[in-house]
């Protein structure tokens, strides 16, 4: 993984970063295959460095042009040679054959690089109050469903992590292959709100608060909001159900009391 150290340092010159080449090794350093095509690992620290590599980017590049030259995107599961199954692996470096390395012994073996189709995806998303529409390209057979995570990389746009909250087809299903998705309806998941009561001597007071999306509130624990400082009594999930602790992308409502 690329440290912020060498990634500041390569962007402060990024003026002499003009080959593909370099632009792509930037890209794989900075997060792992599977985080591209899952996102089940992927963190806002990650997301901080694409936005920064994006920003830098020569105008002809982004992040959809590597998906479609370069199959960054390859399978989570490929066939290991020396462990005889199906493993996790890692891409080291791309081309007609890609290089991997498998993640659980550790071999370095080459993959014939699969080119995936490409779908033009209308996505709106909402930020608090705010929607906005994007427009991205994903593989067409790459399945989304509601409630999992969709980076959604508009070149015209910032990049932007995403929960799905609905997808249309020819009508509203709660999953579907990207081929089949007309409209993909999601909300903003990087930077979100947090909506806060706190309790003090028979009265309520609301506040909202804009935190990351990863950052977490647990009950029992002591914070601050607008000068006034409480313990966290109660977390009330956006699905169903309450937690004793939650990261503020995944909580509808905190309660407190006053200390």
């Amino acid at each position: 993984m690329i440290s912020s150290i060498m990634l500041s340092a390569m962007l402060q010159h990024s003026s002499a970063l003009r080959s593909e080449e370099i632009w792509q090794s930037l890209l794989i350093s900075c997060m792992s295959v599977s985080a591209l095509s899952s996102l089940k690992n992927f963190s806002m620290v990650k997301l901080a460095a694409l936005r920064e590599i994006r920003a830098a980017m020569p105008l002809a590049m982004n992040l959809n042009t590597y998906r479609i030259h370069y199959s960054i995107m390859i399978a989570d599961q490929i066939f290991c040679p020396s462990c005889g199954s199906d493993t996790g692996h890692a891409l080291i470096k791309s081309g007609q054959e890609n290089l991997v390395r498998c993640e659980e012994c550790g071999t370095v073996h080459s993959v014939q690089a699969e080119r995936e189709r490409l779908v033009g995806l209308k996505v709106i998303v909402s930020s608090d109050r705010q929607s906005q529409p994007y427009f991205i390209s994903i593989p067409a057979r790459e399945l989304l469903r509601v409630g999992e995570e969709l980076l959604v990389d508009d070149p015209a746009k910032e990049v932007v992590m995403t929960q799905i909250t609905s997808l249309e087809t020819d009508k509203r299903v709660e999953s579907a292959p990207a081929a089949s998705v007309k409209t993909v309806w999601a909300r903003a998941t990087d930077q979100v709100p947090v909506k806060i009561s706190v309790y003090r001597h028979g009265q309520t007071r609301p506040f909202k608060i804009s935190v990351p999306g990863d950052e977490l509130f647990s009950v029992g624990e002591a914070r601050k909001v607008q000068g006034s400082r409480f313990e966290i009594v109660k977390i009330k999930l956006r699905a169903e159900g309450f937690a004793d602790a939650a990261p503020a992308k995944d909580i509808q409502r905190v309660w407190g009391r006053e200390i």
